[in-house]
């Protein structure tokens, strides 16, 4: 239970909203979701103007952190100015916090103007200026509360100044009314510190559909359906679709021809389920010009060792992609889930990637290089300096090993447009609402380096993804992506892991795993997926037994708006939202330039499509084997 809590409130207008944003470290602790704290006084605070009105808190101006007071919106504040970084640093009163570990709640007024972030730097454990998360600031031209939780404080004066934590707004600067600190003296290790983020709705569920594969009148195959030629005539975007401008604007006017065009791209799509509520679609490769795809992949009915019946999806070429989806958009709110009976997508098997004639899940071809041929992760990704129009694969990079060696699966995601189907990974990059996956790296790519964090749930302590067998599973909300990319950058949506070690808390420290499978254990065991989406937010979650941690489930909720994030395209009807996230993307080309304008429009619309399989036709290669798909809507009372 959790005892001496105080917690404060502010004095901001009646339009002013909370946002919560989080500190990036792991803490101690375990939470799937935060719940709301009583109010209280705070431990400090201090309101800014022409005179600030200090109680614990002091705003000292010094180098970096130049202010000037102004009155805006009705209230007094302090504006941040100068050239460049503009911070405004405070400091606490060393007998309220100093040198010692704390769990605290910081919590600022500002004046919600431009669309720059807002974020929070403080004197930690780890070091003096870790961040504690960044507000996205929508320019409602109305007052707001931002409040971040720190969660390894430490407070010991070691920032510039002499101070404790600072508001960075970058170059656009920010209005601050008033800033107060709460320390939680009791810590649970569980709730939020500011516990301002909203539980996952409780709802009761009633089965919309269900599928089982046990009944011969339920068998699936995908090969008594034809391959169909597509000649790219039919994208999802003009962005980075399989023949989209990003590439011709990187790679140069002769891509097209010299290089996409050495190969034929054909599909197939399969209805099936009762009423055909399901979906399996594929892609493959002709690289021979004889008329039909070479290794292609294929999604059957088939028998497991424990003499069940479940539905394989077997891609054994990364030139494939084989996924499930649904035939029509999900409900406005659902729950789906399903029962991953076996998974071989990479990762160790009795401590090794080597295993049955493999490497890291992928079967060695005679005179064949898997690559992200015709892609590649931007033509200024360090490390890689070839020709983009070289239609030789083996000039490109590696998906097997080396630097940008690794596998993956989508064990369940949502994606922002209609009848998806297999594409190029970094098309998939811009279109996830959330995703569950397995992401397998090369030990070429983890290098030195740590590879990422890996969260134990049985204690809530993080450890290097070298450390683990790779067969981890990510679970993440997208952000807003990078709209302006460098030259030969690639656009993508940020992305925000949720774990036990960060109570929950979607943090963008990538990758940053919940927990490891043990596909050995499979299909004895399996895992159950499911993702939920209310009037509010999504819940991911994840039921099965880990390698740390046992039997449980792992279940983290994010809200549409106001939580770490807001969560890309979450609107599947116009009245959900207001514009205020809308940009222009802008690619700055070697070759050209290009905007594409109103990424996220007041007006706009997208629908949710999930994705279980393998949607990348350049990367990922191996089996799955599924059952008991289940969509379930609210029931009504």
């Amino acid at each position: 239970m959790r005892t001496g809590h105080k917690s404060a409130t502010l004095a901001a207008s009646a339009a002013a909203a909370a946002l919560c944003v989080g500190a990036f470290a792991a803490p101690p602790g375990v939470a799937s979701t935060s719940t709301a704290a009583a109010v209280d006084e705070p431990d400090a605070s201090i309101v800014l103007g022409e005179t600030n009105e200090p109680a614990g808190l002091t705003q000292v101006e010094q180098g970096d952190g130049q202010t000037t007071p102004v009155v805006i919106g009705g209230q007094s504040a302090r504006r941040t100015v100068g050239t460049g970084a503009k911070y405004l640093y405070v400091d606490i009163d060393d007998a309220i916090a100093y040198d010692s570990p704390y769990v605290a709640c910081i919590r600022a007024e500002y004046y919600d103007e431009g669309k720059d972030g807002l974020s929070l730097q403080y004197d930690s454990q780890a070091g003096a200026y870790a961040s504690a998360g960044t507000v996205v600031r929508a320019d409602t031209q109305e007052w707001q509360t931002a409040a971040f939780n720190v969660v390894d404080g430490r407070f010991a004066n070691r920032e510039n100044g002499g101070t404790d934590f600072r508001l960075a707004a970058g170059s656009a600067g920010v209005a601050i009314h008033s800033i107060s600190l709460t320390i939680i003296e009791d810590d649970d290790g569980v709730t939020l510190p500011c516990a301002a983020g909203e539980a996952a709705p409780s709802t009761k569920w009633k089965v919309l559909h269900s599928e089982n594969f046990q009944a011969q009148s339920r068998a699936v195959d995908t090969d008594s359906a034809p391959w169909v030629r597509y000649d790219y005539d039919e994208p999802f975007d003009t962005i980075m679709d399989d023949a989209g401008d990003w590439w011709k604007n990187d790679y140069g006017p002769t891509w097209e021809d010299d290089v996409l065009k050495t190969f034929t791209t054909y599909r197939k799509e399969v209805r099936f389920g009762k009423d055909d509520w399901l979906t399996a679609t594929l892609s493959a490769r002709d690289w021979d010009g004889s008329g039909a795809p070479q290794n292609p992949p294929r999604i059957s009915t088939t028998r497991l060792p424990t003499s069940e019946k479940a539905l394989r999806i077997d891609s054994p070429d990364s030139y494939g992609g084989a996924f499930v989806t649904t035939s029509e958009k999900l409900p406005p709110e659902y729950r789906l889930e399903y029962h991953l009976k076996t998974l071989d997508f990479g990762g160790q098997r009795n401590g090794s990637i080597l295993y049955d004639g493999k490497e890291n899940g992928y079967t060695p071809e005679d005179e064949q290089c898997k690559t992200q041929f015709p892609y590649a992760e931007g033509i200024g990704t360090p490390g890689w300096d070839n020709d983009p129009t070289d239609p030789d694969p083996c000039s490109w990079q590696s998906v097997v090993d080396g630097p940008f060696g690794y596998n993956a699966f989508h064990l369940l995601g949502i994606v922002d447009f209609a009848d998806p189907k297999p594409a190029n990974l970094h098309f998939w990059h811009y279109r996830r609402k959330i995703l569950m996956d397995s992401f397998a790296q090369h030990p070429d790519r983890i290098g030195s380096g740590s590879g990422g964090r890996v969260c134990d749930p049985s204690d809530n302590s993080s450890y290097a993804y070298r450390d683990s067998t790779y067969n981890v599973i990510d679970m993440w909300f997208n952000g807003l992506p990078n709209f302006t990319p460098g030259t030969g950058g690639i656009t993508g949506n940020s992305q925000w892991f949720s774990t036990t070690c960060t109570r929950g808390l979607p943090v963008p420290i990538s990758p940053y795993a919940a927990a490891e499978m043990q596909p050995e254990l499979m299909p004895n065991s399996d895992y159950v997926f499911a993702v939920e989406r209310s009037d509010t937010g999504y819940t991911l979650e994840v039921t099965g037994d880990f390698l740390r941690g046992g039997y449980r489930t792992l279940r983290f909720y994010s809200p549409f708006i106001g939580g770490a994030t807001p969560i890309w395209h979450y609107n599947n009807t116009p009245d959900q939202y207001d514009g205020r996230y809308d940009r222009s993307l802008v690619q700055n080309g070697v070759f050209a330039q290009q905007e594409w304008e109103h990424q996220w429009p007041s007006d706009s619309a997208y629908p949710d499509f999930p994705v279980i399989g393998d949607p990348y036709t350049d990367a990922g290669e191996g089996s799955a084997t599924i059952d008991s798909i289940k969509l379930m809507v609210p029931k009504k009372n």
